[in-house]
This record gives structure tokens, sequence and C-alpha cells, in this order.
């Protein structure tokens, strides 16, 4: 199975690889932000990475932890 790469990520792109079948990139966004807000502690994580509601992209640092709570999409 091909590792998918810890890299910066739009956050379209990152809800895209998640969600698994087209949906528009607000969908998509959507869903994934409210995916992230269930998972205890990984907000505050990201918030801590630096992340803000305005951000457009994650860091590698950001996605790494999105890797560690919800396992490579």
């Amino acid at each position: 199975m091909e590792k998918t790469p810890i890299r910066v990520y739009g956050r379209s792109e990152l809800a895209q690889l998640y969600y698994g079948r087209p949906i528009s990139d607000r969908g998509a966004r959507m869903w994934f932000m409210k995916e992230l807000s269930h998972v205890p502690g990984l907000m505050e994580r990201l918030r801590e990475l630096g992340f803000t509601q305005r951000s457009k992209i994650f860091s590698r640092a950001q996605v790494k932890a999105i890797f560690e709570a919800l396992g490579e999409p």
C-alpha cells in the first residue's frame, strides 16, 4: 500500500483525500472540519501548530498531527 506523503496540503485537497468520493470542494471542507472537531484534542493541537479558521493550507506539522489522529487517507 502506498503511503500518503506528509507535505503541505490545501484544505480542500486533504478533505477530498479523506472523503474518498467526488464531492464539491466546499462540501468536502465543511465535512472534514466537522470530522476534525470530533477528535478529542485535535483542533487544540492544530491551533498550537498555527492553524486558524482562516487558514487555507495545512502545514507539514499539521498534516502529521491529522495523520496521527485519523490515520492516513
